[in-house]
Order: structure tokens, then C-alpha cells, then sequence
């Protein structure tokens, strides 16, 4: 399944070179480093923004391309982006500016064309990495379309770009919207854009189809119980109405009386069977979907946000893996209004609090509104405690002690990615940490050597002789998993959400210390053999493995680098295996494991010459005959 940034930078390929016109945006979460370091660095088709010349580029190219970004006014965060942005605060009096849209307008083969995005997607690093969300695009070739969008772009450049004056439309998108108004388009009615500025939300949509026939299914993070009306008159209609929520937190965000109600008025409910956050908006009524933004908090029910959906009519409805709920205790006792800030959680009491780590700086933030003197709030990462004191400042790592004040944060972070928000010692939300500069910095994906990479892996578990037979004490992963071969593995878990974290920074770690493994520059095979023999899931035992190595290569002077080498590579065979152990579905860790069996592929390419000159034909045979190589 491709990313929505991959789909974005296909169809912006597709355009002819350097003739759009026009990229558009609209969100309601907005992180405009996030946009700089994934978004725009990408669709240029650079790795990273790093120097001044570069940043020079970035401008010039958003400004050739005309990029321009509409996002709620209370949505912006992560603010500390180096390029130039068209960028314009919107102010929805009544709700908040919820649409997200993208809009590429350009010379496609020769002609004009407009290609539109309708998706659930904030533009952050949640919306584009981390949650389920929700898609269409196509261009656009339906007349209703072409009018609801040039009437919907009319309005927010006329009342909400800092750059048009006096509400008249600046000139770089008047080719836009004349497109949109002259172009003879189809009258199909086969698609449907439904999108305002306040006055036709959630309830109006349903209430489109409140004369159709069929099954109703409504996919939404939030509820409220604004809800139950709306429900009954689709009920009205003798068909069978199926709701899925989202967890938010450990509740979904229903009242346990509206969901028993409901329930018991004929209402199945179901839930996403995935590790992630179900932040898609789906409806489908009868042989018509809806995708977009219109979900269904008390604001969106009153009609009073800015939303955009797409609906498709005589279409199949997209396969997903649902569960039954069964369990009253995991409803909310009571409603609250709730952000569509993904990477925010509301609490009853209206704290809102996120937290930011940067590898690169080493530093953590607690972000959150000013609180009074007398509520005592505090966060914990694991065991690690913060006081409300120390909110909205940046914090180095060693500022964090855990019970027994020892510097703990970094090897912490690294086996939680969680946390947890107190008020007078009672838990009112966990949330998820936001990570910045990992992939580059976090101290196991970083290293540049073998001896650099075995340091940070004992100090990130708190190893100091390896002599002691240590368990190795991972991010979670769950503490149902029985399996023979991972009697030795400390699982300090509770869900399997955490595996894919767990095998990616493996993966990230390991390649470092391949590449130090295929330079030959250090001896270290005894501490690599007690470090893969804790992994989790080994297939066979790696003593044994050894010992096949060195009677099959005969004693070679190559047989520590051999040893090394298909260490490494029976994990990531083993981690191929996870998938099944555990009956994951998870679209990105089913990416990476395909990163690995590449990994794998080359290793052996690689590797199986020297094998072959030093008497190791049977040993590569062996291989070939019990791991399956092609």
C-alpha cells in the first residue's frame, strides 16, 4: 500500500517538469518542520534541507511552484522551520478549520490539469507516518467537483491569504480558478465534493443519504452523544447500521449510556484490528463511500466546522480487519469535546500537554497551556517523573532521575514511547512522544563502528559486564508471546503496538554494526554472539551456528568475519518471522521487513564468493538447504 507522500510526489512527477502552477494545502494539525524536512524536501527529490544553498532552493521551489498552506488557527506547532511558507492562519468563529485538501494545478502531457487529494490527514508527522488515515485522489473531471473547489479555494483566498489584498484574489492562483469556472467538464455525478465554511458538517452529510437503502457503516475516531439522533433516523430505514471507533487513549470516545442505548436499539460496534490509530473518516451508505474529514465530535454534529469529504457512489467498500467490542469499561463515563490535533490529547480537565524529544540536541520539552498553582500535574516516562516546574522548558537528558536517582532518559525513551499525564496522582491520559532528528541521532541507529555501536547498545540497557548472562530488555512487545526460543528475552510489555518500533531500531542498529562487520576493522565476535543469543525469536541456536561456521570454513583465517556475518543475518531472518508469530498487518512493518529480506539478498551476494574460496561450497549448500535461499 503506498504512503500518501508517495502518492503525492507520483502525481506531482507526472506534471510536466517545472509547470506547476499551483500546490495547495489545507489542514488542521500543521507542523511546518515536519512540511520542510518530509514534505517539501521530498517532492524535491532531496534527502534533507542542510545548508544555505539548500534552504536558497527550497524557497525558489516553493515559490515556482506556487505552495500554499491553509491550517486551524490553534493547529500550528513545531513551529521552527528554516524555509520561507506561504502560510495563513484560519479563523472559524462558530467550530475549527478541519478540511484536508490537497490541490495540484499544472501542465499534465501538454494540457491543463487539476489533481485533487481528499484525505483525513493532518499535515504531521501523525498523519503521514503514524496513523490509519483515509484517501482519495484523482483528477478532476466532474463539474459538481470543479465548482465546490473553486467556490471552497474562492473563499479562503478572499478571506483568509495574508497575501491577497483587500480580499481580492492574488494573480498566481487566478489560473486556477479560471480553469476550474470555464472548463467543460463531465456531468456524471458519479463524484461528489462536499466541503463549506461552516453550516453543512457532519450532520448534513448523513443526512444526504438519510433515503438511500442499504448497510451503513461509519468509520471515526470520536463520537459524541449528539450522535443518537442522527443514528435513529438512519435506523428509520430497517437497514443494519455498524459504528467503528478509535481508541483514544485506553477509552473510545463514546459514553457508556449512549453506547448501551444504541446497542441495545440494534447498533453492532466493531473495532480496526490494527496496532494503530484509527484516524480515518469512512462512511459507507449502500453502494456510496465517503472519505474525508467529516467525523462526528458535538462542533462537526452542529454543523459548525469547516470539513471536506469526497463521496464516490456505486463503489466497493475497501476491505478492513474488524473485531467485535465486547467491553463496557472501555467506553468513557462521560463526553468530552475533543482536539483533532492528533499529536494532542484533551483530558476532562482541559490539559494539553505534548512532549518533544530531539536527538540531535539531546534536550526534552513538556509542552503545555499555563496551569494554576493549585493543580498538581506531572508526567512519567516509565519510571522517570516531571513536574509541572519544569513545562515549556527545554530540558537536557540528564535532567530526568528515575526512582533511585540515576540518570536514566535516553535508555528510557528508548524502551517507552509513552506518557503518561498525572493530576493528584491519578492518570487522566497517556499520550504518544514525538520524536525528532531519531533516525540520524537516537544513539543505536547512529553508531559508526562496531565498538561505538556496542557501548551504546550495553549503556541503553544498563549492561555492564556482559559476562552476567544479561536479558535484553527491549521496547515492549507484548507479554503473550510464548515461544521456545525466547525463554532468556526480559518482555517488560503490555501490547503488541510496540513490535514493528522494536524490530525497525534493531534493523537500523544492526545495519550500522554490518557495515562496520564488512570493513573487518574490529574483533568482537564473543560480544555479538551474547547479544543475538538474548534476541528474541532465534531460529536455531547460535552456539550451534558457530560451530557449524567453523568446521565447515575449516578453520579459516575469515571465519570470525563469517561467524559476524551470519549472526547478523539469522536475526533478520528470525524477524521475518514476527510477522506470523503474531498476525501483524501492520502496513509499515510489513515495509520494513521487505527492507530486510533486500538487506538479507545483498548480504549474501556479498559474502557467498568469499565463502565459496575458502572451502565453504558445502557450507554455502548447507545454507541454501535449510534457510530456503534462492
Amino acid at each position: 500500500m503506498e504512503k500518501l507522500r508517495d502518492k503525492i510526489k507520483k502525481v506531482y512527477d507526472g506534471f510536466d517538469k517545472g509547470l506547476v502552477k499551483n500546490i495547495i494545502f489545507t489542514t488542521y494539525g500543521f507542523s511546518p518542520k515536519f512540511f520542510q524536512d518530509s514534505i517539501i524536501t521530498y517532492l524535491m527529490g532531496k534527502d534533507k534541507i542542510g545548508t544555505i544553498k539548500d534552504l536558497k532552493d527550497a524557497d525558489k521551489w516553493i515559490k515556482d511552484n506556487g505552495v500554499n498552506v491553509f491550517y486551524d488557527k490553534n493547529g500550528a506547532y513545531d513551529l521552527d522551520a528554516a524555509i520561507t511558507l506561504d502560510s495563513n492562519a484560519v479563523n472559524i468563529k462558530t467550530g475549527v478549520f478541519h478540511p484536508k485538501l490537497i490541490v495540484i494545478y499544472g501542465m499534465k502531457n501538454g494540457e491543463e490539469c487539476v489533481w485533487l487529494f481528499v484525505s483525513s490527514a493532518n499535515l504531521t508527522v501523525s498523519g503521514y507516518g503514524v496513523n490509519i488515515e483515509g484517501v482519495y485522489e484523482g483528477e478532476v473531471t466532474e463539474k459538481q467537483v470543479a465548482k465546490e473547489l473553486r467556490e471552497f479555494l474562492k473563499y479562503l483566498y478572499e478571506e483568509w491569504d495574508i497575501k491577497s489584498p483587500n480580499g481580492e484574489i492574488r494573480k498566481e492562483v487566478e489560473p486556477l480558478l479560471k480553469y476550474l469556472n470555464k472548463r467543460k467538464f463531465d456531468d456524471t455525478q458519479g463524484i461528489e465534493l462536499f466541503c463549506n465554511n461552516g453550516g453543512a458538517g457532519s450532520k448534513s452529510l448523513i443526512k444526504k443519504f438519510s433515503g438511500m437503502k442499504g448497510e451503513v457503516r461509519i468509520i471515526s475516531p470520536y463520537f459524541s452523544e449528539d450522535i443518537e439522533s442522527l443514528i435513529y433516523e438512519l435506523a428509520e430505514e430497517k437497514r443494519n447500521i455498524t459504528i467503528i471507533p478509535a481508541l483514544n487513549g485506553d477509552k473510545f470516545q463514546i459514553t457508556k449510556e449512549t453506547y448501551k442505548r444504541l446497542k441495545d436499539n440494534g447498533v453492532c460496534f466493531k473495532m480496526i484490528d490494527s496496532t494503530r490509530f484509527p484516524h480515518v473518516k469512512m462512511y459507507k451508505v449502500g453502494s456510496s463511500i465517503v472519505v474525508g474529514s467529516h467525523n462526528f465530535t458535538g462542533n462537526a454534529l452542529k454543523d459548525l466546522n469547516c470539513e471536506a469529504s469526497i463521496i464516490i457512489k456505486n463503489k466497493r467498500f475497501p476491505e478492513i480487519s474488524l473485531i467485535d467490542i465486547n467491553n463496557d469499561e472501555m467506553f468513557c463515563d462521560e463526553f468530552n469535546e475533543v482536539s483533532n490535533k492528533d499529536e494532542i490529547r484533551i483530558t476532562k480537565n482541559n490539559i494539553y500537554i505534548t512532549v518533544e524529544v530531539d536527538w540531535k540536541e539531546k534536550e526534552i520539552k513538556i509542552n503545555s497551556e499555563k496551569l494554576s498553582k493549585n493543580r498538581k500535574v506531572y508526567i512519567k516516562i516509565g519510571e522517570c517523573k516531571i513536574s509541572k516546574e519544569k513545562f515549556n522548558e527545554s530540558l537536557p537528558m540528564e535532567f530526568i532521575k528515575n526512582y533511585d536517582n540515576t540518570k536514566v532518559l535516553a535508555e528510557t525513551i528508548l524502551i517507552n514511547k509513552y506518557f503518561e499525564v498525572f493530576e493528584d496522582d491519578i492518570r487522566i491520559y497517556r499520550g504518544i512522544i514525538y520524536e525528532r532528528n531519531w533516525e540520524e541521532y537516537r544513539p543505536e541507529i547512529r553508531c559508526n563502528g562496531l565498538d561505538e555501536a556496542l557501548e551504546e547498545w550495553f549503556y541503553s540497557n544498563n549492561i555492564d559486564d556482559i559476562s552476567n548472562n544479561p536479558s535484553w530488555n527491549l521496547r515492549p512487545i507484548g507479554n503473550d508471546i510464548e515461544d521456545e526460543y525466547i525463554n532468556n528475552i526480559q518482555v517488560n510489555g503490555r501490547e503488541k503496538s510496540d513490535v514493528f518500533d522494536n524490530y525497525f531500531y534493531i534493523f537500523r542498529s544492526l545495519h550500522s554494526i554490518n557495515k562496520a562487520i564488512e570493513n573487518n576493522k574490529d574483533n568482537h565476535e564473543r560480544e555479538l554472539y551474547e547479544i543475538f543469543r538474548t534476541l528474541p525469536n532465534s531460529i536455531y541456536n547460535i552456539r550451534e551456528l558457530a560451530k557449524k561456521i567453523k568446521y565447515e570454513t575449516n578453520g579459516s583465517k575469515e571465519d570470525e568475519r563469517i561467524k559476524k556475518w551470519i549472526i547478523f543475518n539469522e536475526l533478520l531472518m528470525s524477524t521475518s518471522l514476527i510477522k506470523e508469530k503474531l498476525n501483524i498487518s501492520n502496513v509499515r512493518f510489513l515495509v520494513e521487513i521487505k527492507k530486510m529480506e533486500e538487506e538479507l539478498t545483498k548480504n549474501i551476494s556479498i559474502n557467498e564468493k568469499a565463502l565459496n574460496t575458502m572451502r565453504g561450497v558445502k557450507f554455502v549448500r548447507w545454507l541454501k538447504e535449510e534457510f530456503g535461499y534462492k
